[in-house]
């Protein structure tokens, strides 16, 4: 196996504007001289073969990210975008199948000092997946992440955080909303340098939830 690889960056700070950017471009060619295919048997297990066949694999990556801190609200945001693109080869039904897989990011958190002692967290991220076999697409499957946190510090050695996370995807012709929600209480004990935490976990008792990977 050989890989080849390059990348490109661009990036501004300005620290008296509390302004960043940043731009990032990576390219990757792997080579390998081996196909690999998961065959079911008839008894349920599953057999992994490979088969001598030189093939390339090719990754695009594309990256960028920008924030800024707003003194008047306490507030930080950050705003990022990421796209990736692969195309290589891989067996399915005893077959070598062009395979491109193609995926966007776009990601925003909102982070706000509302006093000394609260502290608030909201972050989104919507992603889209696309894959294409032999030149055939595939409906585009879409996901959303939301959380979002409440940071309570009453006093210097305690700490009381809410966290709230909803995630919708639409899965071919499948569609899932869940909620989870979580409590953490945290006391310190600086004599010892001990903390004690109390969680209360899924509040709203969730009890399924499916990922989506692509190959």
């Amino acid at each position: 196996m050989q890989n080849l690889g390059y990348s490109a960056s661009f990036g501004y700070r300005n620290s008296i504007k509390s302004l960043f950017f940043n731009v990032i471009y990576s390219n990757t060619t792997t080579e390998n001289n081996l196909l690999y295919n998961n065959e079911i048997l008839e008894n349920g297990a599953i057999e992994l073969q490979a088969i001598e066949q030189d093939n390339k694999r090719f990754n695009h990556n594309f990256m960028t990210k920008a924030s800024k801190y707003f003194s008047d609200f306490s507030t930080n945001l950050t705003l990022s975008a990421n796209y990736n693109l692969q195309d290589f080869q891989q067996i399915l039904n005893s077959e070598i199948t062009d395979i491109s897989n193609q995926n966007w990011r776009f990601n925003g958190k909102i982070d706000t000092d509302i006093t000394d002692w609260l502290n608030t967290e909201l972050e989104s991220v919507f992603q889209f997946s696309n894959n294409q076999i032999q030149r055939q697409n595939n409906p585009t499957i879409t996901q959303q992440f939301h959380k979002f946190n409440i940071n309570i510090y009453p006093k210097e050695n305690k700490y009381l955080v809410l966290k709230i996370e909803y995630i919708k995807n639409n899965l071919f012709s499948e569609k899932t909303e869940n909620l989870f929600a979580d409590i953490v209480c945290r006391y310190t004990w600086k004599k010892k340098n001990i903390d004690f935490e109390l969680q209360w976990n899924n509040i709203f008792n969730t009890y399924a939830y499916m990922p989506y990977h692509n190959f």
